[in-house]
């Protein structure tokens, strides 16, 4: 399973300590913006999710729902294990994790947007509007432009 790279600057960590769930719990989303920028058609990890409890015990992995998909890339998410030292009381705190990946289609350039919802064991809710700046690959001249595509 591959492990979480912590070191990508638009990272999201969630940790979770477990509570009864109820109405609290189920109340609206929290939203967060996000702007990460994608070149060529290398992939960007947005974000990593996981729940432990107050034991430093893993919990339920949360559920990831896409809300708009990206219109020039590609949304992916895939299991991980997560290590981290952020938690207080939960030294090497290992945990299974789900990590959201962004991977723009060959010669996009521009902008991009991608809206997902993560929801916790514990009913918590968070959706997630990411911005996405595309880049052209050095290596890659960028597509050219609808209007230039059109001209005679």
């Amino acid at each position: 399973m591959p492990r979480v790279d912590q070191s990508v600057a638009a990272v999201v960590m969630t940790l979770l300590a477990a509570h009864s769930g109820g109405a609290a719990a189920e109340e609206a989303a929290s939203t967060n913006y996000l702007a990460i920028e994608a070149k060529g058609e290398a992939r960007v990890q947005i974000g990593y999710y996981a729940s432990a409890d107050k034991s430093c015990t893993p919990a339920e992995l949360p559920e990831i729902r896409v809300i708009a998909a990206p219109g020039a890339g590609t949304f992916r998410v895939q299991k991980a294990v997560l290590t981290t030292d952020r938690v207080a009381g939960c030294p090497q705190l290992k945990v299974p994790a789900l990590v959201a990946f962004y991977q723009a289609r060959p010669g996009a350039a521009g902008a991009d947007h991608v809206v997902y919802q993560v929801r916790y064991s514990s009913g918590e809710l968070a959706s997630y509007d990411v911005s996405v700046t595309i880049k052209p690959d050095d290596k890659r001249p960028p597509a050219p432009a609808a209007a230039d595509r059109n001209r005679i």
